[in-house]
């Protein structure tokens, strides 16, 4: 499992993404529940996948540890993965139609596109990984699913950071 040092180089980053956005959060002058909804829609969205990217990150290096098999190890971690990332792609699309249909500017739209193109990627190289059908190393492909994961996250901190305390009423 050469790859369990990248996907703790990738923890590790995601630990510090969430640390660094719990302080600028915590220091907005305003509390959340005054936020508009799709701000708080980002701050949730952005911990959460933090979280995930942290757990899911480590998931195989444990399950490894157990099985002493690469394949299974990576195959159930693939799994579990997809079903999170399956759950965020349709808060996402559920969410992104709400927002498209309040007249979101078009900038915001392209970002939404980049975003769940990061999304689709990441969910499709998990599928044929759960599927046991590798593109490459499993670990790497692994990675990659979790580092596309990542920059969904670091993208939606980005918006949260642009425009978090901004009132309600515009």
């Amino acid at each position: 499992m050469e790859e369990s040092g990248t996907l703790f180089v990738i923890a590790q980053l995601a630990l510090g993404l969430i640390g660094f956005g719990a302080l600028l959060i915590a220091l907005q002058p305003k509390s959340l529940s005054t936020w508009r909804k799709e701000d708080q829609f980002r701050f949730w969205f952005f911990l959460l996948s933090g979280l995930e990217i942290v757990f899911f990150s480590l998931l195989p290096t444990v399950i490894y540890q157990f099985t002493l098999e690469a394949a299974l190890a990576w195959r159930f971690s693939a799994v579990l993965f997809l079903v999170v990332v399956s759950a965020h792609l349709y808060q996402a699309i559920t969410q992104g139609a709400i927002l498209i249909r309040g007249h979101l500017p078009t900038t915001s739209r392209v970002i939404f596109a980049c975003s769940m193109s990061a999304l689709l990627a990441s969910e499709g190289l998990l599928i044929s990984l759960s599927l046991d059908w590798p593109l490459g190393q499993p670990g790497g492909q692994y990675a990659l699913a979790t580092l596309l994961y990542m920059i969904l996250a670091a993208v939606t901190f980005v918006r949260l950071l642009q425009f978090a305390g901004e009132s309600g009423e515009k």
